[in-house]
């Protein structure tokens, strides 16, 4: 949870940030040998908005960062197309987190891209919801 926060915490360090930030390709928890899984709501800090947003908000030292939302590969994502294109996006790759830019590619298929062009995953729609998918 640390390591991921911290990561987190030092991609949005120097942005002027006034709406949600989306974290893509997160897990719902790290752990690999918790014993918790079945009776627990929350494995982790990336198993939901509010606990990521704190454990970033508390990492940094800054209160006003808006909502953190987890976007992992194993669970739907619910949203609308304004809200992606306009997404504050950052994609993880196992140790930082870089910027994402989605680009709509068809009908409701938006492919994601880091700043210099390479390709990083999709978000399609599917049964009201999104689906991330990695490259």
């Amino acid at each position: 949870d640390t390591k991921i926060a911290s990561a987190a915490a030092e991609a949005i360090e120097d942005l002027d940030l006034n709406s949600e930030v989306w974290l893509l390709n997160v897990d719902a928890s790290y752990v690999k040998d918790g014993n918790f899984y079945f009776h627990e709501h929350d494995y982790g800090v990336t198993s939901s908005s509010w606990a990521l947003t704190g454990a970033v908000r508390a990492i940094s030292g800054r209160g006003k960062i808006p909502q953190i939302t987890p976007v992992s590969v194993y669970r739907a994502f619910e949203t609308d197309e304004d809200k992606i294109a306009k997404a504050n996006a950052f994609w993880y790759d196992g140790m930082v987190f870089t910027r994402a830019v989605f680009r709509k590619s068809s009908n409701g298929v938006w492919s994601i891209f880091d700043k210099s062009g390479k390709a990083l995953g999709t978000m399609s729609y599917s049964d009201g919801a999104y689906m991330l998918k990695a490259k």
